[in-house]
């Protein structure tokens, strides 16, 4: 066999093994199994929670307030005065370590909107709070402070007179007979 032969040989066997290589049925490609990686969940923010001052905030920390003239679980807050105290409202409360989310409730007001409420006070929000830690309607007029936990007892301002209520709104009385520490009702 000379060289030319022997090239064409070559060749021709290479080319029907390039060719039967195109056309022999690939296997088909088996799909990997993709390793699952959990989706992070966001965390629940709490709704309401306590400042470090000890006071109630929203989940931004904007502070939240009671108005002493809603003594009776009805909001007195209405026209001119919601310019100043907005109201707060959430769905549903979730609440963080140190309250408990059955201090918290709705009313539906006369207006037909809803107010969220603490122990039966409804809660508002001061339009001068700009930034989250702000109290600066605490005491305003005399009316109006910021919600704390560890009210057991609130100033209720009811037709211009002004007495003490316990969380619940239930009046309470002093007798004139007790003394520092010493009941002397018998």
């Amino acid at each position: 066999m000379n060289k030319t032969n022997l090239i064409l040989v070559v060749s021709g066997i290479l080319a029907i093994l390039v060719i039967s290589g195109c056309t022999q049925q690939q296997s088909p490609v088996q799909p990997t199994t993709a390793i699952q990686t959990p989706v992070p969940t966001a965390i629940e923010q709490p709704t309401v929670k306590l400042s470090s001052g000890n006071y109630i905030v929203d989940g931004k920390g904007i502070t939240l307030y009671l108005f002493s003239n809603d003594v009776t679980g009805e909001s007195k807050c209405t026209g001119g005065c919601l310019n100043i105290w907005h109201i707060f409202y959430t769905e549903k409360i979730s609440v963080a370590s140190g309250l408990s989310s059955s201090d918290f409730g709705t009313i539906t007001r006369s207006d037909g909107t809803k107010q969220t409420t603490y122990k039966g006070w409804p809660l508002y929000y001061f339009s001068n709070d700009s930034n989250p830690g702000d109290i600066k309607g605490e005491g305003f007029n005399k009316i109006w402070f910021i919600a704390r936990p560890d009210y057991t007892v609130f100033i209720a301002n009811k037709n211009g007179s002004k007495y003490i209520v316990d969380a619940k709104g239930i009046t309470l009385y002093n007798f004139t007979k007790d003394t520092p520490g010493v009941s002397n009702f018998k």
